[in-house]
């Protein structure tokens, strides 16, 4: 590409301007609608990798029939995660959670009604790759009556002040001291929270005995979120050939009593997301409406390709004079070739610079994940230019 053809692509683009404005704007609307969805695709499949241990953080889930009524659910019974590390050597940490069921949450003359608020074990942060603002990761959740907020709930309730030490005052008669900040919850995880009060505050509400039971009626009150960290060399399969063991151990006997069967199902925290489809769940993807995304990201570009197409083609009637007189002075038809692909990257380049244009103001809530995204998708595109 050379000075000579840089001119005569912007002389015919200058003189066909409808034709030109027509085909990059056309153009630009669809690579704008095929970014806007692959960026979707691409949060939708980021959901819940960014956990530095991810690769041995597993689910416990439940499959269980009670009188002949079946249900698969994402929580499991309230005594798992304990028994779990106590007798499965696979298994080297556990964490629970369980939703505060809506509460007013006042410090000072603010009060608000939360709903992102759960009750979690104190080693959460041992387990989870939530990043922390203050406090100490393996200690912040172990007292009784403490909490952690996110730094948007911080700001909330504190605006400028240091909320570390704080007393929050708690509708349902809890006064938790705040003893952590952390960062905001990643958009692509699945697990969706403001605030973690410390587990164990859950002693008072339900009673110590309660609380520390392992009676087999407890392993029957499915109503946890439970996660479990792997040991290094730990297998989730091992613990599935260990379960029918451990059931007839810790549930078979209660399970009788209520006419009950319990299966256990386990997903990888980063295959939660797209691959659960289980009642009382977080929010959930849909694998199959990626795959309909992909299809109509590749109809738009293919309908826009042939758009253009049908533009160029009306558009070389019209050049067929010039091409001509350039045949009569002894072009050569690699340069007539040369001069037709330069002005057709000139458009789509004008085009792709509109489409990022577009995309940036439609998700500028989301510019900063955008960008880097978008960085990304240059990179894999000049590799397969090259």
């Amino acid at each position: 590409m050379n000075q000579s053809e840089l001119k005569f692509t912007f002389r015919s683009l200058w003189k066909n301007k409808i034709y030109a404005a027509t085909s990059m704007l056309s153009f630009a609307v669809a690579l704008s609608c095929a970014m806007l969805i692959f960026l979707f695709i691409t949060e939708e499949l980021s959901f819940d990798n960014f956990h530095e241990k991810g690769d041995r953080i597993y689910r416990l889930e439940s499959d269980f029939t009670i009188s002949g009524r079946n249900q698969k659910v994402a929580k499991s019974p309230f005594a798992f995660g304990r028994a779990f590390v106590r007798e499965f050597p696979e298994v080297e940490q556990f964490t629970r959670f369980r939703s505060l069921d809506h509460a007013v949450f006042k410090y000072g003359d603010k009060s608000f009604f939360e709903e992102a608020i759960f009750y979690a074990d104190s080693t959460t942060f041992d387990i989870f790759s939530f990043p922390v603002i203050s406090g100490n990761p393996q200690t912040m959740l172990k007292e009784p009556n403490s909490i952690v907020l996110t730094r948007k709930l911080a700001n909330k309730y504190f605006d400028d002040q240091d909320p570390m030490g704080k007393v929050i005052s708690v509708q349902n008669g809890l006064r938790c001291k705040v003893t952590g900040i952390i960062e905001d919850v990643p958009q692509n995880s699945h697990i969706r929270f403001d605030g973690l009060i410390s587990f164990v505050s859950m002693a008072n509400v339900i009673g110590d005995r309660m609380y520390k039971s392992l009676d087999q009626q407890q392993f029957w009150a499915i109503r946890l979120y439970t996660y479990i960290l792997l040991s290094e060399k730990g297998n989730i399969e091992n613990v599935h050939k260990k379960f029918p063991e451990f059931y007839e151990k810790n549930m078979s006997e209660f399970g009788k009593q209520i006419n009950g069967t319990f299966s256990l199902l386990t997903h990888r925290i980063d295959k939660v997301y797209l691959n659960t489809n289980l009642d009382w769940d977080f929010q959930t993807g849909n694998k199959k409406l990626l795959w309909i995304f992909v299809i109509i990201a590749m109809a738009v570009l293919l309908l826009a390709s042939i758009n253009y197409m049908n533009l160029a083609t009306i558009q070389s009637e019209k050049k067929a004079k010039a091409i001509g007189i350039r045949k009569v002075f002894g072009a050569h038809s690699m340069h007539l070739t040369r001069l037709n692909m330069t002005e057709s990257l000139a458009l789509t380049l004008v085009a792709f610079f509109i489409a990022i244009v577009l995309c940036h103001f439609l998700i500028k809530s989301h510019s900063a994940n955008f960008r880097s995204i978008l960085v990304k998708t240059i990179f894999y595109i000049s590799e397969c230019w090259a």
